[in-house]
């Protein structure tokens, strides 16, 4: 074997060194980027104060006595929600999002939905005295009942 055939053996397995190494780097990063991923795409799931559903409570057409909507309801289904924004027309929305906050007596529940404009939220307070009680966070005045026709 000359010299030069004895340097190029030598150097052959410091090259396969280098080349692990940097294979070995890259498995860490697309490892890192992957976990990161899946954390971002579960963590809604795992908030705490999500619950994924609408709480069966506040299921159902709910419509106030207030004239100025004698025809508006609004309805809230497992999945979607459905306003009722008179003349018979009605909007119908996918739930995306569901934030509950129990408040020892009312619950605060935040429904966020896509409508044409964008994402969108619909909160208000549920009561469960008196058979049941919605109010909206910005109207907390106006009280909804629960429905017993449809809208």
């Amino acid at each position: 074997m000359t010299e030069q055939e004895r340097d190029r053996s030598r150097q052959e397995p410091n090259h396969n060194a280098a080349e692990l190494r940097r294979v070995r780097s890259w498995l860490w990063i697309v490892t890192v980027v992957l976990l990161g991923v899946i954390a971002i795409k579960a963590y809604p799931f795992l908030r705490p104060d999500h619950h994924g559903a609408i709480p069966k409570e506040v299921l159902g057409t709910w419509s106030t006595t207030e004239p100025r909507y004698a025809d508006r309801a609004f309805e809230i289904r497992k999945e979607s929600l459905v306003f009722y924004i008179g003349e018979g027309d009605s909007t119908v929305h996918s739930i995306q999002e569901v934030e509950v906050e129990d408040l020892g007596g009312p619950m605060l529940l935040t429904v966020h939905y896509a409508d044409e404009a964008g994402p969108n939220q619909f909160s208000f307070y549920y009561d469960p005295a008196s058979g049941g009680i919605i109010s909206f966070k910005n109207q907390r005045h106006m009280k909804w009942n629960r429905s017993t026709g449809s809208a």
